[in-house]
């Protein structure tokens, strides 16, 4: 379903019964300015409400002696956002804890011992490492792409920029999502249309991907029993 058909649907909503446009991009005729404008806030939004699956994706990077790991032109060009815990070293075999605080990065810069396992701060559009690590290492992380749309021929995008473009979501969701983006819009009551499309959304969220065991013994907090120190406590903090 691409981008004109989520909007012709939703403009055949019960809730809209409005003309149905014949094309949207670029169309400064009748509503299809405003249903692309709430297109185009909702897929914004969706794309935040989770660490979703379909925007999960890998990066590595090779290391420098530096305390500068990463700077924003280093990042890949569809980076949104890193998913915590997810960094490891793999040429070492151990994980960064982090992201440090401010307090706790300085803190690493100050003291007079060193991290047994390495930590990572997010500062501005820097990734930084403490302690230094070699030359040449290999370091994995995952993501969040800000690409939730994709061009007719499945090349993936920022939003939507032709009618033919579709989205990684289920086109229910985002027609909800335009449907009450569109009546807030316009200054009508939306708070049935809104409730419905949260409704929607959580149920989305919990589908999405898979599950780990829950247990509420405390033994099973412990991913091993040789697991590393969390920074808090290598820290001092």
């Amino acid at each position: 379903m691409s981008l004109l058909t989520l909007i012709q649907d939703a403009a055949r909503h019960p809730s809209l019964t409005l003309p149905v446009p014949t094309s949207v991009v670029g169309n400064t005729q009748s509503n299809a300015p405003a249903f692309l404008v709430a297109a185009k806030e909702e897929l914004d939004s969706l794309a935040t409400r989770a660490q979703w699956s379909k925007l999960t994706k890998e990066h590595t990077f090779t290391t420098t002696a530096t305390a500068v790991q990463l700077t924003a032109s280093a990042f890949p060009v569809d980076f949104d956002r890193m998913i915590n815990e997810s960094m490891f070293n793999r040429t070492t075999r151990r994980k960064f804890w982090g992201p440090l605080t401010p307090e706790q990065w300085q803190h690493t810069q100050s003291a007079l011992t060193t991290l047994v396992d390495p930590a990572y701060r997010f500062r501005g559009t820097t990734i930084l490492v403490h302690p230094v690590p070699a030359t040449g290492e290999t370091v994995a992380y995952e993501y969040i792409s800000k690409y939730k749309a994709r061009a007719a021929d499945a090349s993936e995008k920022e939003t939507f920029t032709l009618d033919t473009d579709t989205t990684v979501f289920p086109e229910g969701i985002i027609t909800l999502g335009i449907i009450w983006r569109y009546r807030k819009g316009k200054g009508l009551s939306f708070s049935n249309e809104l409730e419905e499309y949260e409704r929607r959304v959580v149920e989305l969220i919990m589908r999405d991907g898979t599950r780990g065991r829950i247990s509420t013994d405390p033994i099973s907090r412990v991913t091993h029993p040789t697991a590393p120190q969390t920074p808090e406590t290598l820290i001092g903090l």
